[in-house]
């Protein structure tokens, strides 16, 4: 193979087309794993694995597992490029978050306003107030609402 990670990657994906490509079952894999690790690390061709028939894996060189792993990073990171790009040319007509907030009426917790304030309310009332007028709203997990609605 050449130095050239293209020239290099054109020779892989000519090497993977080959049709004489050793099978192997995987019966024969789980008796002689060392023995077809060996042969790839020192024939340099993958090895495929088969199942009843079908392929299920492959065992490659390092070598070649190296080039994929380049062509793989290349193509995400032309992919993630493509997407900048479209994101830049789109149109800015976003709302801000902030104004999202207030005109849902949420507060710093994303909790409504107005749940908070009833709740607080409903607190102070029995008793369970903080110094400052605050309620002391323990919430729990799993509880239903005690409220009814009105028929």
């Amino acid at each position: 193979m050449t130095a050239d990670p293209d020239s290099e990657t054109l020779d892989t994906a000519a090497a993977m087309n080959r049709s004489h490509h050793h099978k192997i079952k995987t019966t024969d894999v789980r008796n002689n794993f060392g023995a077809i690790v060996d042969q790839v690390a020192i024939a340099k061709e993958p090895v495929l694995l088969t199942r009843r028939g079908r392929y299920l894996a492959a065992i490659i060189p390092m070598e070649e597992f190296r080039i994929l792993e380049r062509v793989i990073q290349k193509a995400e990171d032309e992919m993630d490029l493509e997407f900048a790009r479209r994101y830049k040319e789109e149109p800015k007509d976003w709302i801000p978050y902030e104004r999202i907030r207030k005109e849902l009426g949420l507060d710093e917790d994303d909790r409504p306003v107005h749940a908070k304030r009833r709740k607080a309310a409903a607190a102070a009332a029995k008793g369970h107030s903080k110094a400052r007028g605050q309620a002391v709203v323990k919430p729990r997990l799993g509880a239903k609402s005690g409220r009814r609605r009105k028929a």
